[in-house]
């Protein structure tokens, strides 16, 4: 009796750790992301996107100024909007039993009924391989279509491994909220990645884990103790989802989080200045607005005239009457001694011309050969006399 007392105690800690550890995981954690620009709000102004829930409502939004003032009211947007769309990657175990598989399926399934055109879909299978089904964007009719068409294979499930590979994908969207649904049952055989790393990176591209598990007993649920720390440490959602009620409870949430996230946008100020965000539960989310970024000053026109001003000749021998003189009379006698020269050069060339005699064969390039032959006799009969 006794023995049987303890081990009636130890499940009885145990399924209630269990079911703490899941209502952990069952609300959604508020985040508010940092404020950046954007090409859909005006100059001077910034974007601000905040996570909540319907259990985190939003109360109050204010942005202080440094010294504590309260500054105009910022705009905020609530739910999925143009400013802060949502992506979300859909993914199934494709190596679960049947039953598990299309408890999964309808599940997942249960997330399309939320059409917004602001929230961007796709969806992936894993077991040995990553296969995407549906890229992120496709239609809800399309991604029912294609989950519908999804039959289970497949032994071997590298979960770790194929969450790393769609976490870079869903990273690289262009929504900056990012849900990583996965549906599978915690079971898996890859041990070359650490969950600990697997959570950093998911943290880093903002991205949140929602488990869905398909069976909800208690030792499931021992089982998928590294799902459950994903979905913990990212902040995101562990739900059971062994019948439709629950599976409804599920999609409920999620639309929560949906509908109740949203954006604000602020006002820069020529100081730093902060966001608040107080939620219904009394938690206030804050974040830094940083300052205008002040724009180089151009130089004014008498800066502009005092470092480069214009050279005056009139002025400088007015200021500097000897420095002048001494360069007039120094350029002239450069001047002259060039001209005198050139002169000198010109009469003495001049001079050997003349002195130079002249023969009659220094006529014969401008002569023609009759005219060459008279004027060389005529020279000879001279020579004899």
């Amino acid at each position: 009796m006794a023995s049987q007392g303890r081990i009636f105690v130890l499940s009885t800690v145990l399924i209630f750790g269990l079911t703490i550890g899941t209502e952990r995981a069952s609300a959604i954690t508020p985040r508010l992301l940092e404020c950046s620009s954007s090409e859909l709000v005006k100059a001077g102004e910034l974007l601000c996107e905040f996570d909540s829930s319907e259990t985190t409502e939003i109360e109050t939004v204010r942005q202080k100024a440094g010294d504590g003032r309260l500054l105009p009211t910022p705009a905020v947007k609530i739910g999925s909007n143009e400013m802060s769309p949502t992506a979300i990657a859909l993914t199934l175990n494709s190596a679960l039993e049947a039953p598990l598989f299309n408890r999964s399926k309808s599940a997942l399934a249960a997330l399309l009924e939320n059409d917004s055109r602001h929230v961007e879909r796709g969806l992936w299978t894993f077991a040995t391989n990553v296969e995407n089904i549906a890229p992120l964007g496709t239609a809800a009719p399309t991604l029912r279509a294609a989950l519908d068409g999804l039959k289970n294979k497949g032994r071997t499930v590298e979960l770790l491994r194929s969450l790393s590979e769609i976490r870079k994908q869903l990273a690289a969207a262009q929504p900056r909220r990012r849900l990583l649904v996965i549906a599978t049952d915690g079971e898996f055989d890859d041990n070359a990645y650490q969950p600990s790393d697997i959570v950093a990176s998911l943290r880093e591209s903002n991205v949140r884990v929602v488990v869905l598990l398909p069976e909800a007993s208690a030792e499931r649920i021992t089982r998928a103790q590294t799902l459950r720390r994903l979905a913990d440490e990212t902040d995101g959602l562990f739900l059971p989802v062994a019948a439709p009620a629950t599976i409804q409870g599920a999609a409920k949430q999620i639309n929560a989080f949906l509908n109740h996230s949203g954006s604000i946008i602020v006002t820069r100020q020529p100081q730093d200045s902060s966001l608040e965000i107080v939620l219904k539960n009394g938690t206030v989310l804050s974040q830094r607005v940083p300052a205008i970024e002040a724009k180089p000053e151009a130089p004014s026109k008498e800066a502009a005239n005092t470092s480069a001003p214009d050279f005056d000749a009139s002025d400088y021998v007015k200021k500097n009457p000897l420095q002048s003189t001494l360069l007039i009379v120094a350029a002239l006698l450069v001047v002259g001694s060039a001209i005198l020269w050139f002169v000198s050069a010109a009469q003495r060339r001049r001079q050997a011309d003349k002195a130079e005699p002249k023969t009659v064969g220094d006529m014969r390039p401008i002569l023609d050969g009759s005219s060459f032959s008279m004027a060389r006799a005529r020279a000879s009969r001279s020579a004899n006399q």
